[in-house]
């Protein structure tokens, strides 16, 4: 069979070669085999759903359809490839002649490409992670969402009835340890691996906060709970290899430092720079892990910056002034992201087939990028995990 004849190109070791003239890719599988291999190793996902979901499709067609369903891509039409190039996740596999993909419904697909699959996800149950959770869910995984409010996580699984996979909630106020530790015994009495564990939650409070274990709050949810509840489910994690581990970031990291002399603002607290430091952490955690974890793990770990999205929940806790200041944010055009956008970059790093390869990456509106010097130096790594490896209560000698 020809490649082109179902219009997929992207070269996937075992599945086809080049014939002998080095000009077609063939293979000896049925189409319907094909095409089910190609869902289990999630390759091309957003191009199989588009090909297979709308039929023959030109380049310029899968970029009008890019533009109808996620409008912030910026298509051009003077530029139809940029859509393409825009959003490297999408990875569209299709020839640029038209392809005679036999259209398929979307429903068929969609449920295969992440059936079985199961995504916990914190911070699931507004903006970029309730976004996530729906697509997740659309895309066949059963998504454990983790979140405090009750009355948004009811509404949230009520609304997901129809979609091919399920979305389940669980309930957690993620800023003591002893209810990170609760939520990890749940998830192990749920579910039997974890083939994504995604840290989304967070928050920044306006006055310095203390839990119940003493720890400045903000560093408590947005670093510590990530560290913890990673520490507990690791090994289910592992168990579903290959799987991933992601974090929410955020390029805010850049204008803090790490001062271990007084990491949880006893003196001098400033909501801003302790929303900073703990982003800081939450990288610097990351990379560590993904140096940590061997290669024969089968497990990567990737952080991200999701932008600024003045219409998240995220500084709901703030101050009325930081509040204020970020409502009139989102009214300035040009000024930030949507949560749209957001939630596609999570999406990519849970889904795209090189973060199941690549780890200790931090994924920007650029792609890959570098983080701060603090963020990925070796020393300060390995003395952060030691520090929070205490505040926890563990044995920093993990995974």
């Amino acid at each position: 069979m020809y490649l082109e004849d179902i219009g997929f190109l992207t070269a996937e070791n075992g599945i086809w070669t080049l014939d002998p003239e080095g000009k077609r890719y063939v293979t000896d599988h049925s189409t319907e085999t094909l095409l089910e291999i190609m869902c289990r190793r999630n390759v091309g996902l957003r191009s199989l759903l588009y090909v297979l979901s709308v039929g023959p499709m030109t380049v310029e067609q899968i970029g009008r359809q890019q533009l109808e369903t996620h409008h912030e891509l910026g298509w051009n039409p003077e530029n139809p490839d940029m859509a393409l190039k825009r959003v490297n996740w999408l990875r569209i596999p299709c020839v640029p002649e038209i392809s005679t993909v036999p259209a398929l419904t979307r429903s068929c697909v969609v449920s295969s490409v992440l059936k079985d699959q199961i995504v916990v996800l914190t911070g699931g149950t507004s903006g970029i992670g309730r976004i996530a959770a729906r697509e997740l869910a659309e895309q066949g995984a059963t998504v454990a969402v983790i979140g405090r409010d009750q009355t948004c996580g009811e509404r949230l699984t009520a609304e997901s009835t129809s979609v091919p996979g399920e979305i389940r909630f669980h309930r957690t106020d993620l800023a003591t340890q002893a209810a990170v530790r609760a939520l990890a015994a749940d998830i192990r009495e749920t579910y039997d691996r974890i083939d994504a564990l995604v840290h989304n939650a967070g928050l920044s409070v306006p006055t310095r906060t203390e839990t119940a274990d003493g720890i400045e709050l903000t560093l408590a949810v947005n670093h510590l709970a990530p560290y913890l509840l990673t520490h507990e489910l690791l090994d289910m994690v592992t168990a579903a290899a290959p799987s991933r581990v992601v974090v929410t970031a955020s390029d805010v990291h850049r204008r803090a430092t790490l001062n271990f002399d007084d990491l949880q603002f006893t003196a001098d607290y400033d909501p801003l720079q302790a929303y900073a430091r703990s982003k800081l952490a939450t990288i610097a955690f990351t990379f560590e892990l993904a140096d940590r974890l061997s290669e024969t793990s089968q497990v990567t770990a990737n952080c991200f910056h999701p932008g600024f999205i003045p219409s998240t929940n995220l500084f709901r806790d703030a101050s009325v002034w930081t509040r204020v200041m970020v409502r009139m944010a989102a009214l300035i055009p040009g000024i930030g992201t949507t949560q749209q956008d957001g939630a596609q970059r999570l999406l990519q790093l849970v889904t795209d087939p090189q973060f199941g390869e690549r780890s200790g990456t931090y994924v920007t509106e650029d792609g890959i990028t570098s983080p701060s010097t603090e963020a990925s130096d070796p020393a300060t790594r390995k003395r952060l995990w030691g520090v929070s490896a205490e505040l926890v209560g563990i044995d920093a000698d993990w995974p």
